[in-house]
């Protein structure tokens, strides 16, 4: 089966090879790919990605939704905020800020809980996705990545509940001295 491209048809085997090429800064840049050394795993990767462009202040994914899609960003800056349980009037707290090789979403899509923070475009941002159905497509064929993925989301989700615990009893520190 051949793959079109922009018209053209190549066989599956260029295909790979261009795409391979198309994705090397995405491939180059983000840890998670150097897991698994195996060129078929990014062979696998790369043919299920999809571009996304962000302007600065766009919104990327929103705490609390259902998490559909995994997020690598190859250009810009991101920040990410949590609001968790605090009253509507006080803003949502800034707790990290992704640059280029950054990855995120892997906690919602694999946990299948609700997504744990937001993430807004600081920059323009250029970002490359992958779907829950490439995803476990790949976990699939690739037990060892599926463990590490797991293990990575379950720290990254012990890291947000600690985190929100603790920007809570800062929050309400502050009020109870302002009050």
């Amino acid at each position: 089966s051949e793959m079109c491209i922009r018209d053209r048809c190549i066989c599956p085997s260029c295909a790979r090879r261009l795409l391979k090429y198309m994705h090397r800064d995405v491939i180059e840049q983000v840890p998670l790919f150097s897991v698994c050394p195996d060129p078929g795993f990014i062979d696998i990767v790369v043919t299920g990605m999809k571009p996304l462009y962000c302007s600065p202040g766009d919104a990327i994914v929103h705490e609390a939704e259902h998490g559909k899609e995994l997020f690598f960003l190859t250009r810009g800056r991101a920040l990410v905020t949590h609001k968790g349980s605090r009253a509507k009037n006080v803003p949502a707290a800034k707790v990290a800020e992704l640059t280029s090789g950054a990855y995120f979403g892997e906690i919602a899509l694999l946990t299948r809980e609700r997504r744990t923070a937001s993430c807004r475009a600081a920059d323009f941002c250029e970002m490359w996705t992958l779907s829950r159905t490439d995803v476990q497509g790949v976990l699939e064929d690739y037990p060892e990545l599926a463990l590490r993925l797991q293990e990575h989301a379950q720290e990254r989700l012990c890291r947000s509940i600690a985190d929100a615990k603790r920007m809570s009893t800062t929050t309400a520190s502050s009020l109870r001295a302002s009050g």
